[in-house]
């Protein structure tokens, strides 16, 4: 059996998803995930899958381009524990482009605005850290919140 290096499996998994319409940047991404798998010896969520997922992605669903900030989930009470352990109860919003130009940010610079704070319990942990309402947030460092009793994952 022919062996062939991953740059070369990811490169032409990348061109097949390409070639079926798939944005580059994306092809990317998968396929990246898939070699990645297979080298993790997970070969059932390898390359093996690549025809099945053109497959779904050909079936087809249109999104909008901006679908993501179109769907707000935070009224949701099924977000709120999430969003006392992993943000110590903040509600983040990314910035508003006034926002990020009044700040000289680039327009994809991390900026994320607190949008709310909770205020009792385990939901409070950000306010009493200092974080204020409209606060903007640019560098996010585990370090911190760890210190705060947030959930961190790297």
């Amino acid at each position: 059996m022919d062996r062939h290096p991953p740059e070369d499996l990811k490169v032409l998994a990348a061109d097949i998803a390409s070639a079926a319409g798939v944005l580059r940047a994306d092809a990317e991404i998968l396929a990246d995930s898939l070699v990645a798998a297979d080298l993790s010896g997970i070969g059932t969520h390898g390359l093996s899958r690549l025809a099945i997922y053109l497959k779904r992605i050909k079936l087809g669903l249109e999104l909008a381009n901006d679908w993501r900030r179109q769907s707000d989930i935070a009224w949701r009470t099924t977000t709120w524990d999430l969003r006392r352990m992993v943000a110590g109860g903040m509600v983040l919003q990314d910035s508003t482009v006034e926002e990020r130009r009044a700040a000289k940010l680039p327009e994809d610079a991390l900026a994320l605005r607190v949008n709310h704070l909770g205020e009792y319990g385990d939901h409070a942990v950000a306010k009493r850290a200092g974080f204020k309402k409209d606060d903007i947030l640019l560098l996010i460092e585990p370090q911190s919140l760890k210190a705060f009793g947030m959930a961190v994952t790297q």
